[in-house]
C-alpha cells in the first residue's frame, strides 16, 4: 500500500498527507512485528524452562494428537502442606528462628555464676616435711556483666521474633501462590472443556 501510494504521489494522483499516513502505518506495522518477535522469544524461553531445556532450543513443528488425560487435582490443603514442607525460604526462616533461640539460651546461661572446684597436694622432694593438701572453691561475680548479658538476651529475643514474622510472611505468600496456581489450572481446564465441546 505504501509503494502504491508513493507511485500515485509521483504521478500527481495522491497528496502528501496520504503518503505520510501510509508511511506511518508501515512504521507502526514494523514496530508491531518487532514486538511480536520479542513476545515469541519470551514465550519460547518460558516453554523451554517448563520443559527443562535450553532457553534458545527450537520447539519444532507443533503436532496434534489425542487430547491429554486430565487427572484430578489434589486438594488445596494437601498442595499447601507439601509446598510449606519443601519451600527453601521457609527452611531458612526456621533456621534463623532456631539460631536466635540458641543465642537467647546462651545469653541466659552466661548470666549464671561460674563455679570451679579445685584441689591440690604438695609434697617435699627432700623428705622430712609433711605433705599439704589444699581444697578450694571459686565462683565468679556475674553482676559486673549483667547489663551486657541482658542486652544479648534482648537482641536474641528480637531476632527470634523477626525470624518468626519472616516465616509467617513466607508461609502466607506460599499459600497465596499455591491458591493462585490452582485457580490458573482450573481456568485452563475450563477453557479446554469449552473448546472441546464448542465448534469454533
Amino acid at each position: 500500500i505504501a509503494k502504491a501510494v508513493q507511485v500515485r504521489y509521483q504521478a500527481g494522483r495522491a497528496d502528501l498527507a496520504e503518503v505520510l499516513r501510509a508511511q506511518e502505518a508501515l512504521a507502526s506495522l514494523e514496530n508491531d512485528l518487532l514486538d511480536r518477535g520479542c513476545d515469541r522469544e519470551v514465550a519460547l524461553g518460558q516453554l523451554n524452562a517448563l520443559r527443562g531445556a535450553a532457553a534458545d532450543q527450537p520447539l519444532g513443528a507443533p503436532q496434534s494428537g489425542p487430547p491429554p488425560e486430565q487427572l484430578p487435582l489434589p486438594a488445596l490443603d494437601a498442595l499447601t502442606t507439601r509446598a510449606l514442607q519443601t519451600r527453601p525460604e521457609l527452611r531458612v526462616a526456621a533456621a534463623e528462628v532456631a539460631r536466635a533461640q540458641a543465642l537467647g539460651q546462651a545469653a541466659r546461661a552466661e548470666r549464671a555464676p561460674d563455679l570451679a572446684l579445685w584441689a591440690g597436694y604438695m609434697a617435699s622432694l627432700r623428705g622430712g616435711e609433711e605433705g599439704r593438701f589444699t581444697l578450694g572453691v571459686q565462683s565468679s561475680l556475674p553482676s559486673f556483666s549483667l547489663s551486657g548479658r541482658a542486652a544479648a538476651g534482648r537482641e536474641a529475643a528480637a531476632l527470634s521474633q523477626a525470624g518468626a514474622a519472616q516465616r509467617e510472611r513466607e508461609a502466607l505468600r506460599e499459600r497465596m501462590e499455591v491458591r493462585e496456581a490452582l485457580l490458573q489450572v482450573e481456568a485452563a481446564r475450563r477453557h479446554l472443556r469449552l473448546h472441546r465441546q464448542t465448534l469454533l
